[in-house]
């Protein structure tokens, strides 16, 4: 999603300590990362990730956010809080 393109759904805090599963691949190998699940909306969410990732825009993953089921999404931004710590946002796909 372009700085340009508006939300079509409001966006909702995640419950507090919310964790979100992810499973995505990086030099052909899956990797698997948990993180903090920031804010959710009915078409994606954001999360909050810690250590050496190389996730970019339109990766596509699966990601299994709260107590919601797995679902398939892609990485429409990424955004890097500190060295090892980034927010990304996922755009449900399926």
């Amino acid at each position: 999603m372009s700085r340009r393109e508006k939300r079509k759904q409001i966006r909702f805090d995640a419950e507090e300590n919310s964790l979100a599963h992810i499973i995505y691949e990086e030099n052909t190998q899956k990797r698997y990362k948990v993180g903090l699940l920031h804010d959710e909306s009915f078409s994606g969410c954001s999360v909050i990730l810690s250590g050496d990732l190389q996730l970019k825009e339109k990766d596509r993953l699966v990601i299994k956010p709260g107590l919601l089921d797995k679902r398939l999404g892609e990485v429409c931004w990424v955004k890097r809080l500190e060295p090892k710590i980034i927010k990304i946002g996922v755009l449900y796909i399926d």
